[in-house]
């Protein structure tokens, strides 16, 4: 892939992380003080969180994965080309 190519769509993966913090910021008053993140088959809510761990849930979760394929992906071989 080419190095501007590759520095580009890093760049737009590494942007979900402040515009994840910007929306939960501009609901932030407007969101309940426990919010359902978990449904159980027939659509019922279980398993609340509150609002500042499913804040920081997605952070949390997303830097490891991106930080991951950040670093791996310039390191896959690129396939030969074909005759």
């Amino acid at each position: 892939m080419d190095s501007k190519l590759y520095r580009t769509l890093t760049a737009m993966l590494w942007l979900a992380l402040p515009l994840t913090a910007w929306q939960y910021w501009s609901v932030w008053e407007q969101s309940p003080s426990r919010m359902a993140t978990h449904f159980a088959g027939t659509a019922q809510p279980h398993g609340p969180l509150l609002r500042e761990t499913s804040f920081l849930f997605p952070i949390v979760a997303t830097s490891p994965v991106l930080a991951a394929l950040t670093w791996a992906l310039p390191r896959v071989p690129r396939p030969a080309a074909r005759p």
